[in-house]
């Protein structure tokens, strides 16, 4: 891998913005307040779940009724296991599955060899996949994550 990434510029520019993910990736985990929008209905709704109920319409949370599917419960269930439902560590596992889909971005692209190498640059320049990922903690991120990891396995 080390030997193809030094003659592949693409790919040695590909490993320096990972990096540099990892590091923005903390700080705007450090420095930049959490949007509060979806967690806690998240947590209620999946404490619903873990609690013994499963009638969907009965499965609520702050801003309403359950609307995804049993899915979004199982993997928000394992998020609030191991987090014990609190943000910072949620943040951090937010933080490290942002950083693995941006790798299978930087994959993909790589693979395509359509793209010069500073344009993979523009990928880490979107503040609002930052947000989804790290500061609003959405679903999204796992339904973004597993059809990216399908696309590589085609």
């Amino acid at each position: 891998f080390m030997r193809k990434a030094v003659e592949n510029p693409k790919a040695s520019f590909s490993v320096a913005i990972l990096l540099a993910e990892v590091i923005l990736v903390y700080l705007i985990i450090s420095y930049v307040p959490y949007t509060k929008i979806d967690w806690d209905a998240y947590m209620s709704q999946v404490s619903g779940l873990m609690d013994g109920e499963r009638d969907y319409n009965k499965l609520e949370g702050d801003t309403g009724p359950l609307v995804y599917p049993a899915g979004f419960l199982y993997i928000f269930s394992a998020i609030q296991y191991v987090t014990g439902g609190h943000i910072y560590p949620a943040q951090i596992l937010f933080g490290i599955l942002y950083v693995a889909n941006h790798a299978m971005v930087l994959f993909i692209y790589l693979k395509t060899d359509k793209l010069p190498w500073w344009a993979l640059g523009l990928l880490s320049l979107s503040k609002r996949v930052h947000s989804i990922f790290v500061l609003r903690l959405f679903n999204d991120c796992f339904a973004m994550t597993l059809f990216h990891a399908s696309l590589i396995s085609f």
